[in-house]
Parts: C-alpha cells; sequence; structure tokens
C-alpha cells in the first residue's frame, strides 16, 4: 500500500524538471523486491505486465539481489534497445525508494 501511494508523485515529482510526464516513459527498471512491489508499481503506475516483463525476469532467474538487481535489469533493457526515457526504481529498509531518470 505504501508503495502504491508514494510512487506516482516520486515518478512525477522526477519527470517534472525534464518536461515529461509519467506517459512519456519508454521502459522502466523495477527493483523486484518481491512479487508484490511489482505489482504495486504496476498497478500505481497504470503500467501493462510488459512494462514489466524484464525486472520480473530478473526475479525469477536470479532472485532478490539486493542492490545489484537493478543492475542486471537495467542490463537487459539496454541490451534490449529499450526506449528512453527509462525510470529506474529501487526501494530500500524501511520501505524507502530511490529513482533515477535515464534519458539516452
Amino acid at each position: 500500500q505504501r508503495v502504491a501511494r508514494g510512487i506516482g508523485p516520486l515518478v512525477a515529482a522526477a519527470l517534472s524538471p525534464l518536461g515529461k510526464i509519467p506517459a512519456d516513459v519508454g521502459s522502466w527498471a523495477v527493483h523486484p523486491g518481491g512479487p508484490r512491489v511489482l505489482a504495486s508499481v504496476e498497478e500505481a503506475m497504470g503500467l501493462s505486465p510488459e512494462a514489466l516483463v524484464v525486472s520480473r525476469g530478473v526475479l525469477a532467474a536470479h532472485g532478490n539481489m539486493s542492490s545489484a538487481t537493478i543492475l542486471f535489469i537495467l542490463e537487459r533493457l539496454m541490451a534490449a534497445g529499450s526506449p528512453a526515457p527509462c525510470i529506474a526504481l529501487a526501494f530500500g529498509p524501511g520501505l524507502t525508494a530511490e529513482l533515477a531518470v535515464f534519458e539516452q
């Protein structure tokens, strides 16, 4: 519930200075702390299941590898030529969130 409530405003705030809105995001790299985290982000942002297929694939293949997990996801997205901008989201203790926007 915390992810669902907080992620939309966080993403919007990160994109606003770039003159972009969440609908402009071309790809998503979401740290899969678990299936519920991915489902919460997907629902809160109105994403199709395909938007998080890479995050789910890394979770299925490797599990939650802590901080390194997001790098595996980014590597796969880059290799696939996924469109920019890319939002990278990671979550930490106490459900803190970190976000980066990659434009190229």
